[in-house]
């Protein structure tokens, strides 16, 4: 007569052994690497293409663009922000737990843009924004790291120039000293500012410590853009008060231990 065999099972893996499987903790592979630096170019060239040859082309105004835009960008970053705090509590790490609040201020600080953007809610915006503009500003960052712990990183900024009028100084009988834009603020607009950033490093391991080498080239086009003059009427009007830091390089070391 045959006896049953009794079979153990398979105990469950360890909490160490399920964070394997965790996307956010899996180094990439060479293939992925390729295939991230190949959309960050692609991504470039569309993005300088559209600032060279098509940033003098005016479109029509689409009055829901904005709202449904905001929206889209707010229910985007908040479930991002979600499932990266999920994670984090999970796995524990600082670098998650720093995105995910990154994405969450992100989604926040879309409430006070809309609200403020002229021409949704209200003709010039509310929260008080009386007579003022949006500017925006489009960022583009990338790293590749090659063999040998040599990484190369590029930092592309692209912020617009803010909307000005010149200022007027009259007093009134009851309200005194009162300054006032002489039109349309929108009329007119300052120069848009491109910024592009670039940096080298080797990393160096010395038993358990970590050392890395880092060179930064700063304004590498040596952009002389005006970022601010005087407004207010008079002799000093459009007197340039401020403009972009010249071309600057640094030199840096960072120690991990």
């Amino acid at each position: 007569m045959n006896e049953p065999v009794i079979t153990a099972g398979k105990m469950a893996p360890a909490a160490s052994d399920e964070q394997d499987f965790m996307l956010s903790s899996l180094a990439p592979s060479r293939a992925q690497k390729l295939l991230a630096l190949a959309v960050v170019l692609v991504l470039l060239v569309a993005f300088f293409v559209t600032t060279a040859f098509l940033s003098g082309i005016e479109v029509p105004r689409i009055v829901p663009f904005v709202p449904i835009y905001a929206a889209t960008m707010f229910v985007n970053d908040s479930i991002t922000a979600v499932l990266l705090f999920a994670q984090f509590s999970i796995l524990r790490s600082r670098a998650l737990l720093a995105i995910s609040g990154g994405y969450l201020f992100t989604a926040l600080m879309l409430i006070p843009w809309m609200l403020t953007f002229p021409g949704v809610f209200a003709p010039s915006g509310l929260l008080g924004a009386g007579q003022k503009s949006t500017n925006w500003q489009g960022r583009a960052m990338a790293r590749y790291v090659f063999p040998f712990d040599i990484g190369a990183a590029m930092n592309l900024r692209v912020q617009s120039g803010f909307a000005y009028a010149p200022i007027y100084t009259t007093v009134l009988p009851i309200a005194g000293t009162v300054r006032f834009f002489s039109a349309n603020i929108e009329n007119n607009r300052s120069e848009t500012v491109p910024i592009i950033d670039l940096r080298g490093d080797k990393a160096v391991r010395i038993g358990k410590y970590r050392f890395t080498l880092m060179a930064d080239l700063f304004n590498v086009a040596n952009s002389n853009a005006v970022t601010n003059f005087t407004l207010v009427n008079g002799a000093n009007y459009n007197r340039i008060i401020a403009a972009l830091d010249p071309r600057t390089f640094q030199v840096g070391i960072r120690f991990d231990f």
